[in-house]
């Protein structure tokens, strides 16, 4: 696993600060420049790491006050905002995945349908819980699907796995160009209620995506599923400038 950015340790520094008191609600929280001197780095590095607090409404900007903080109850355990395939990697840095199962499988017709597979195909699966690394809150059950000539990837995944294809372009070169994904809401059903403790038949969100490599070959999929209160997804969309007329 890659080592978190400098955002993303600061990230994480505020938030234990935040979250163990040193700063209370209300409080005015410290101007950008210092945090610049406190931790040896750029302006943008600092931006980008209080970008992500207000994200999970932990501080929030005030006319006259400058930035001030929430409290200590982060009302959304995981936020994910990705507006780039680089962020994605940044993103899978939050969690760890605990496995409860894994192996070679044959996918089945309605598994096929649904992963966007051929029937009989073979596939190793993981199957397991997704847990949020820093407030060490389980988020999801996950199940990744990668394909067969990719499984000695297994000899790399330990408990402090994050995403498996990262796994992949690290051991593999296998570089992730393409992303499909699909969100649907479900009610949570008995067994993966028991797994997530939540409550069955509680709102879910069910995740499902499909990884390419440069050929455009499908290689990972994952499928997951969240108690809807511990997950966010953010997305930015730009309008696209329309391009000039020719020979203007």
């Amino acid at each position: 696993m890659s080592a978190p950015t400098l955002y993303q340790q600061i990230r994480r520094t505020l938030t234990d600060e935040i979250m163990s008191g040193r700063y209370a609600a209300g409080d005015r929280f410290p101007p950008e420049n210092e945090l610049c001197d406190r931790f040896g780095v750029s302006r943008q590095t600092v931006r980008e790491a209080i970008r992500e607090l207000q994200s999970r409404g932990l501080l929030k900007r005030r006319r006259g006050a400058g930035t001030v903080v929430c409290g200590r109850q982060d009302p959304t355990l995981f936020v994910q905002e990705i507006d780039t395939l680089g962020r994605l990697f940044d993103a899978a840095q939050d969690t760890r995945l605990e496995r409860k199962s894994e192996g070679l499988i044959a996918v089945r017709e309605g598994l096929a349908d649904l992963l966007g597979c051929q029937p009989g195909e073979s596939w190793l699966r993981f199957a397991g819980l997704r847990w949020h690394v820093e407030r060490n809150i389980k988020l999801c059950w996950t199940e990744i699907f990668v394909a067969r000539k990719y499984a000695e990837v297994r000899k790399h995944v330990t408990p402090q796995t994050s995403g498996i294809f990262t796994l992949l372009e690290q051991h593999f070169g296998t570089v992730l160009t393409r992303l499909e994904q699909e969100i649907s809401a479900v009610a949570i059903d008995e067994k993966h209620a028991a797994e997530l403790e939540a409550d069955a038949g509680s709102p879910g969100l069910f995740v499902l995506r499909r990884y390419f490599d440069p050929a455009d070959e499908l290689y990972q999929i994952a499928i997951s599923l969240y108690p809807a209160d511990r997950f966010t997804m953010k997305t930015q969309l730009l309008r696209q400038a329309n391009p000039s007329p020719a020979g203007v």
